[in-house]
């Protein structure tokens, strides 16, 4: 009877022990650790939000335990979660400092890795670069209108042609052999005769100090005016006839430009060389038309103001639909010295435009 008695009390004993040891197990191990709103699938296969409700109806007195690494076997199926848990969630990154009354700026936008920048993207806070697959054939922008802008090698450039306009007032010009008859007296308004010249360049040698090239043009000159009468009985009227004399100036040169890059603004140059004056005066009677001729040389000084400087897509557009590199309005001072019996020594101050291609 007492070895029964001894052995309930055993039993019982071991019984109160498990049940203390389960106990502790139980507060020791940690509660899954969830997020507020995660996303479990349901029967059906789809989503559904779960809300975990952190209050029990059963008060449960948990002993704190020492924290222990989370082992592989506390995270089931179940529990995954779409946030990780707080302990294992990466520190966010620091915000910049910014100081009280400053204003916080990105970083600026890097262009294109080659060619000349198009536009500036701090103008644009708001926009991003992003791929295109047209990229790679260089395309560079898409405006509002949808017109796609394409980045092209600029076109080799050694030629050039310009186009200048001028008064001429050959004020030397006289008959060689009837002093009196002068260009004055025979054509009035001999000071309002504009000059045309057109001149062709082919810029030979870019070297470091500027551009030096060979020119070779032509043009002309128009005046018209009544004569005069050499007898002193009609010296007082106007004769009827009209005088119509036309000059075709030649020129070959060589010309020097201070450029020194392909984006200057200001472009001064020099030139010189010789020209030659072949001319014919017509009559509006029966009588045949005379002709003549002079040779002489001319020096000139003037000044280029780069047009394409001021936009560079419409540079862009000019070369690649019509080959032209840049344009230029050009201003000049030319003095021309005759060396034979005609003399056309003159001023001539022009202006025009200078294209190169």
């Amino acid at each position: 009877m007492n070895k029964l008695l001894l052995t309930v009390a055993l039993i019982l004993v071991h019984a109160q022990s498990s049940a203390a040891t389960a106990q502790k197990k139980v507060a020791a191990t940690p509660p899954p650790s969830r997020s507020i709103a995660q996303f479990t699938p349901n029967d059906e296969g789809g989503v559904e939000d779960e809300i975990e409700d952190d209050f029990s109806t059963e008060e449960t007195v948990v002993t704190p335990a020492t924290p222990s690494t989370p082992d592989e076997s506390d995270f089931s199926a179940e529990e995954d979660s779409l946030i990780p848990p707080a302990d294992l969630q990466p520190e966010p990154a620091p915000a910049p400092e910014v100081q009280m009354g400053q204003r916080y700026e990105e970083p600026p936008r890097p262009s294109a890795e080659q060619g000349e920048k198009i536009f500036d993207w701090s103008k644009y806070p708001n926009a991003k670069e992003v791929p295109h697959p047209f990229r790679e054939k260089g395309l560079i922008r898409i405006t509002r209108d949808k017109d796609y802008i394409y980045k092209v090698d600029e076109s080799e450039q050694n030629r050039a042609f310009d186009f200048r306009i001028g008064m001429f007032n050959p004020i030397n010009l006289k008959n060689p052999d009837n002093p009196d008859q002068t260009f004055a007296n025979n054509y009035t308004h001999s000071d309002q005769n504009p000059a045309f010249l057109f001149t062709y360049e082919w810029q030979l040698w870019n070297s470091p100090i500027g551009k030096w090239g060979l020119r070779a043009g032509a043009g002309t000159f128009v005046a018209q005016g009544n004569g005069h009468f050499e007898g002193a009985v009609n010296a007082g009227l106007e004769p009827r006839e009209i005088f119509t004399f036309v000059v075709i100036p030649i020129n070959i040169g060589a010309v020097y430009r201070m450029q020194w890059s392909k984006r200057q603004l200001f472009v001064p140059y020099a030139e010189g060389g010789g020209t030659a004056f072949p001319f014919t005066e017509l009559r509006d009677d029966d009588k045949a038309p005379k002709f003549g001729g002079s040779l002489g040389g001319y020096f000139a000084g003037g000044l280029g103001i780069n047009l394409t400087y001021f936009d560079a897509l419409s540079r862009i557009r000019l070369d690649s639909e019509y080959g032209i590199n840049s344009v230029y309005l050009t201003a000049e001072y030319r003095a021309i010295v005759s060396m034979q019996r005609y003399d056309f020594t003159s001023d001539f101050i022009n202006a025009g435009f200078l294209m190169e291609y």
